[in-house]
């Protein structure tokens, strides 16, 4: 626990770059309990974590005697602990250190009935703890603490340190592969090689067949070794997937934990993680392959995710037994030798409070909670009880890919402050620096004028001049219109070829394949260039797609557009509705941008999204074929409304918010009460309700997210206009949503 304090105030960027995340006491002893368990019940092992077996395993040893003039590899066996337990990241030990208590409690019960002598521990320890319960370690700091603190626990059981046999917790990366130890037999003088040399002994140890702990959370993961690559690509395969998001360190650690158990023979891995492989589509392969190496999986999901706004099931608070954004899950594997086909899956759902989930934690265990057995069915094979009764209904309907011929994810520049700015000539003369050729290095450094291994940026703006014609209005965040250096050779992913019709006037849906949000609209619309975040917050997985209403061509001097529609596909629009697609409204037909808002008005209906909210969660979503021409036109009139107010067209000041103090007002500290947001101790708005204030837009909470942005910054009178349609439109939307709830989209 002292670490993670320690780092958060000496190291924040490195907490937060290795996902370091002290796990909480209750979780780890359920999982330490949770594996004595399993040990007991399904290997046969009484003793549990306690226990002395040893085990045969085979080996690849130099032979003793030259063969045809040479040392060669030879095959033989050697015997091992039975039981041998890894934590591939030990952090400062709080999981050993409940590995060995659990041990030392085994131990005083075998010593009651009369099998060892409890004065025997401190043989028992040298003998059969410290031989079995290994750690690894990235990070020196943690490396330090697990040392100091596993010592501290072994004296508090009474062993006695005489002997010389120390911890088996080595500093290394895990994900790195065992290297060569008679190599580094030459550093034999450097301590570090030397601790290098021991933790590949125990990684090349096939008998370790308990993995526990709690891996990193880090998507951007820089764990890019060859080996942990080459075992994960079994994850990948056959996904045929943009972004496969599967390079997160904790997916990694799962892969290792998976290839330490599965090279034993049989054994337990069990980690608390994040658990967004539970149900994300691109881990299908992933929870493929683990039903395939492991007999039985035990999912208890401890959700707590802010991202997807969870509540318990009657709507009460769920908070994360961690303090990050990301729900978790507990996740135990087991290996057995009685395998027979896929594993089964047995799952459990724990909603609360914090306190609540750690008083469950810390009462419970394996055999007490109520499992629900699933069957993870192709092709995603969910780790969740996902309903999928509503299927043929909804397959029924047409996706937005059917329908829109060109789509691609939002403008990305990996540099936001260097290309992106709230103030047009600020990024003009920003534009203007980074072509002239003349940086200071304060400017490359606060800007990052840099390369990386993706994005080779210095290289990129060689020979540019400065053209006014690249900055470009773009929407950032919901309501949050700003400006770009829109040059789509040098942005890092500009998405040019979706996003070029933007730059012509047009209107654009904005979806997001896989919402994590189930209960929230999975589209919002556009009118210009769109930021890869405009709508989901960074840290989500995946990214918005951009599917435009027009695509432009100029042949010849000639500018021309046509709908961005697949001919297929209108016409059994045009079949099913009895009218005919027609780029002028009139009797008979409808309009590429009327067959738009009706897609719109549907995505926002309340009972639509609830009943298909698992479909929607798992791709784009999909339509029903509109039948019944009044409630197409309806639908489409209020898809229309919600288009116009989002891109905040013809937008309206809310009159029941007032604006006090004078203007320009300096944005000093945000804070609501009482429907009063203060930004400073001389300026507010009043009239700002809970409902409003807490209002989420996508990923976003648009009023506190366009405020919080400027701290820092001076409001003048059109920003605080600006902040009244913004309240303006947020409430006119549950209004037009109302409304469109109203209409059976059952029966269109």
């Amino acid at each position: 626990h002292f670490y993670e304090e320690f780092l958060t105030a000496y190291d924040k960027a490195q907490k937060v770059q290795r996902g370091v995340f002290y796990t909480p006491q209750p979780a780890v002893n359920f999982i330490v309990r949770a594996v004595d368990d399993l040990l007991k019940s399904e290997f046969d092992v009484p003793d549990g974590l306690a226990s002395t077996d040893t085990k045969k395993i085979r080996i690849q040893r130099d032979s003793r005697k030259r063969v045809d003039g040479y040392i060669r590899k030879v095959e033989d066996t050697i015997d091992v602990p039975a039981v041998q337990v890894l934590d591939p990241s030990t952090g400062t030990g709080t999981f050993l250190r409940q590995v060995i208590l659990q041990i030392h409690h085994n131990f005083l019960d075998i010593a009651k009935r009369g099998i060892v002598n409890a004065a025997d521990w401190s043989k028992y320890v040298d003998e059969h703890l410290l031989p079995r319960v290994n750690g690894f370690e990235l990070m020196m700091a943690p490396y330090a603490v697990a040392h100091m603190k596993l010592a501290m626990v072994l004296k508090d059981t009474g062993y006695d340190f005489s002997g010389q046999n120390r911890l088996s917790v080595y500093l290394t990366n895990t994900l790195e592969k065992p290297g060569s130890s008679e190599a580094q037999l030459a550093l034999w003088d450097d301590p570090l090689a030397t601790e290098s040399i021991a933790a590949n002994g125990v990684k090349k140890n096939n008998g370790i067949n308990v993995v526990l702990g709690n891996p990193p959370y880090s998507v951007s993961s820089s764990n890019r070794g060859e080996w942990i690559l080459n075992l994960l690509s079994s994850y990948k395969e056959g996904l045929n997937e943009k972004k496969l998001n599967l390079d997160d360190d904790y997916i990694k650690f799962i892969r290792f934990g998976e290839y330490v158990v599965a090279k034993a023979g049989m054994g337990v891995l069990a980690y608390i993680s994040n658990n967004s492989f539970l149900d994300g589509v691109t881990h299908r392969q992933m929870r493929k392959e683990l039903l395939d190496v492991f007999d039985t999986i035990y999912i208890l999901d401890l959700h707590g995710s802010s991202k997807r706004h969870e509540t318990t099931p009657d709507g009460g608070k769920d908070e994360n037994v961690f303090d990050i954004q990301q729900g978790v899950s507990i996740n135990i594997f087991v290996k057995t030798s009685k395998r027979t086909g896929e594993a089964k899956v047995f799952h459990a759902d724990l909603y609360g409070t914090r306190s609540e989930k750690y008083s469950f934690l810390s009462r419970e265990r394996l055999e007490t909670i109520s499992w629900t057995l699933l069957n993870p069915t192709v092709p995603y094979r969910f780790f969740a009880p996902i309903d999928l009764s509503a299927k043929t209904e909804y397959e029924s309907g047409f996706s937005l890919t059917d329908l829109f011929d060109v789509n691609n994810s939002g403008i990305k520049t990996d540099r936001d402050s260097l290309f992106i700015d709230m103030d047009r000539d600020r990024q003009m003369d920003k534009s203007k620096i980074l072509l002239s050729g003349k940086m200071t290095d304060e400017f490359i450094q606060q800007f990052r004028v840099e390369n990386s291994s993706s994005y080779k940026l210095t290289e990129k703006i060689q020979g540019k001049q400065f053209d006014p014609k690249f900055l470009q209005q773009i929407i950032y965040r919901p309501f949050d219109y700003q400006w770009i250096y829109y040059d789509p050779t040098i942005i890092s992913r500009p998405g040019y070829q979706t996003m070029k019709h933007m730059l012509y006037p047009n209107w654009g849906l904005y979806v997001k394949r896989g919402f994590e949000d189930s209960d929230a609209p999975p589209v919002f619309c556009c009118d210009q260039l769109v930021c890869m975040r405009a709508w989901s917050r960074p840290g989500s997985i995946g990214s918005e797609y951009l599917f435009p209403l027009y695509l432009y061509t100029d042949e010849f001097g000639k500018q021309s557009r046509r709908p961005n529609f697949k001919s297929g596909l209108v016409e059994k629009i045009e079949a099913s509705l009895g009218l005919a697609l027609s780029e002028t409204e009139g009797e008979g037909s409808f309009t590429p941008l009327q067959l738009m808002d009706y897609i719109y008005a549907v995505l926002h209906s309340v009972d639509y999204v609830s009943k298909y909210k698992e479909f929607i969660k798992i791709e784009f979503p999909r339509v029903p074929y509109p039948v019944n021409h009044e409630k197409f036109f309806e639908l489409s009139g209020l898809g229309s409304e919600l288009r116009l107010a989002h891109c905040l067209v013809n937008a309206q000041e809310d009159g029941t918010i007032v604006f006090g103090g004078s203007t320009p007002a300096l944005i000093e500290k945000v804070s609501w009460k009482n429907n009063v947001v203060s930004i400073s101790k001389s300026a507010s708005f009043s009239g700002v309700d809970k409902a409003l204030w807490e209002s989420y837009i996508g990923g976003y909470q648009p009023m506190q997210k366009w405020l919080k942005d400027r701290k820092g910054m001076t409001l003048y009178a059109e920003d605080i206009s600006h902040f009244k349609k913004m309240a303006s439109t947020i409430r006119r939307t549950q209004e037009i949503m109302e409304k469109i709830s109203r209409i059976d989209i059952w029966s269109l």
